[in-house]
């Protein structure tokens, strides 16, 4: 996902989170992408947010922000599906 710099608050924290999560810092990524949220329920904010969890080795935390999704109607559905199953599958084989 491409974030265009743009000024202003919102903005500049969205596009720090795409960017710390790109540079692979995801305890950074995941703090910002929970403040994001703390101003905009935007899903895909919630998707990234649990794939910096999954990066992470956070894998219930990122289970249950991926839970949060499963009826939602947003981008990156079929894949909060599909990482959740894979969670549940490592869970199982622990």
């Amino acid at each position: 996902v491409e974030q265009p710099i743009v000024r202003g608050s919102n903005k500049n924290v969205s596009y720090e989170a795409f960017l710390a999560y790109e540079n692979a810092n995801y305890g950074e990524s995941a703090q910002l992408f929970k403040s994001l949220l703390e101003s905009s329920e935007n899903p895909n904010y919630r998707f990234y947010l649990a794939m910096a969890f999954l990066n992470d080795s956070k894998y219930n935390k990122a289970l249950e922000e991926l839970t949060l999704l499963e009826n939602k109607t947003f981008d990156y559905h079929d894949e909060t599906l599909w990482y959740a199953a894979l969670i549940l599958i490592k869970q199982e084989n622990k």
